[in-house]
């Protein structure tokens, strides 16, 4: 399918952005998403058969997510607008794929992050530590690509494993996870499709040490999860953990494995992520020393952390199940591949049910909070309503069977 509708809906978004910006939170916020629930329903309805084209879909439902559920006191009106722009400028990229054009946008997204973070903070330092290497790793990769296939794979793959942020170059993820926007991090971590443009199809004789980093980094980081104290640090080390399950995907099964993964995961770690920062909003920062919460007052809140916290950890009938299933299926003969993919699944349901009954237990008086509003409702039902869907029709996201592994359906 032509590339043109993708950059038509990337270039609204973009203007879009301006707008948000200039308006009032509240106003900023509604307007951000009418103009992400037209890009979803467009984008859909366009792709609707064509698996090639649904992660545009998914990054665009993510942004949604963030900016429906984003508390207005953490979320100002120019941080909207970076939301807007970040996945604006995913989309586009991944939409007219180039040799040049992942390392551009990918420089691109840091700086829109970079700008917004501000002051001379620890966290900025680490971004350019860490994403200066992989946009430097990703230009070395498309510059030597037709020469050295093998080559640029190795160097494409290190790059990739960067921006997931999988260990050793995991430090910025939890860091950003806790110093930004909750809606930030959410396009940025987990939500752009742009790493997919990304993936190298020629691994070689890497992909099995792709794969081994990928199943320590998601046993280890599960494990440091589920002894975290503070709720925000616990659900970032499940978003590297699960960094760390799609580079085994990477290293042993290829990239159509991966893009089930990342879809996934988005729409997991958009809902985990955001049903937090609306739970701090009303309470401030939360620990997991001590029940805070209350049930009756928060049940939609509690029930959206608790679903996209089950799909993370591969529960029948979600969307999660589907990427660990085909995960699964792809390692079945290399038990050092799939038994780190079962060990890190278990740590993670330990920390999400840790989360959630800090979450959602305990007596303190709720002090007269509300709930959930009709917007942050809406974009969390967005969340959920993605994995479910997802994990009951999971053939509309797969690759052929017929097709080797790494010949998927290819990412426009």
């Amino acid at each position: 399918m032509s590339p043109l509708p993708e950059l038509a809906l990337a270039a609204i978004v973009a203007a879009g952005s301006a707008a948000v910006t200039r308006a009032d939170p509240r106003g900023a916020r509604r307007t951000a998403a009418g103009l992400l629930t037209a890009a979803v329903v467009v984008s859909a309805v366009l792709w609707t058969g064509d698996a090639g084209g649904w992660p545009t879909v998914v990054a665009f439902a993510v942004a949604l997510v963030a900016v429906s559920v984003a508390p207005v006191a953490e979320h100002p009106s120019r941080v909207l607008g970076a939301i807007l722009q970040v996945v604006a400028i995913s989309v586009a990229a991944a939409a007219a794929p180039h040799p040049a054009t992942a390392p551009i946008a990918w420089a691109a997204l840091t700086a829109v992050v970079w700008l917004r973070l501000g002051g001379e903070t620890p966290v900025r330092r680490l971004l350019i530590i860490h994403h200066g290497p992989a946009v430097a790793l990703l230009a070395a990769a498309a510059l030597i690509g037709t020469r050295h296939p093998t080559a640029a794979g190795a160097l494409g793959a290190a790059a990739v494993l960067l921006r997931w942020g999988v260990a050793p170059g995991h430090a910025w993820l939890p860091s950003l996870a806790e110093a930004a926007p909750a809606g930030l991090v959410v396009v940025y971590t987990v939500g752009t499709p742009l790493t997919l443009l990304a993936l190298p199809e020629h691994l070689g004789a890497g992909g099995p040490l792709v794969a081994g980093v990928g199943a320590v980094t998601a046993m280890a980081a599960a494990g440091v999860a589920a002894v975290q104290r503070r709720v925000r640090r616990a659900v970032a080390w499940i978003l590297v953990s699960q960094a760390g399950t799609l580079a085994i995907g990477l290293g042993a099964a290829g990239p159509a494995t991966v893009r089930v993964g990342w879809c996934a995961l988005a729409m997991a770690g958009a809902g985990l992520v955001m049903a937090v920062a609306a739970v701090e909003a009303r309470r401030g920062p939360l620990t997991l020393d001590e029940p805070a919460g209350a049930f009756g007052r928060f049940p939609r809140l509690a029930a959206g952390f608790l679903v996209a916290g089950l799909s993370v950890t591969a529960f029948p009938l979600l969307l999660g199940f589907s990427a660990e299933s085909e995960l699964l299926e792809a390692t079945a003969g290399t038990p050092l591949l799939w038994l780190p993919v079962l060990i890190a699944a278990a740590g993670n349901a330990v920390t999400v049910l840790r989360c959630y009954f800090a979450l959602s237990t305990g007596g303190r008086a709720p002090g007269g909070q509300r709930d959930i509003t009709r917007l942050e409702a809406y974009g969390l039902t967005v969340a959920l309503v993605g994995l479910l869907v997802g994990g009951l029709a999971p053939p509309a996201h797969r690759a052929d069977p017929g097709l080797p592994p790494g010949a998927g359906v290819p990412y426009r």
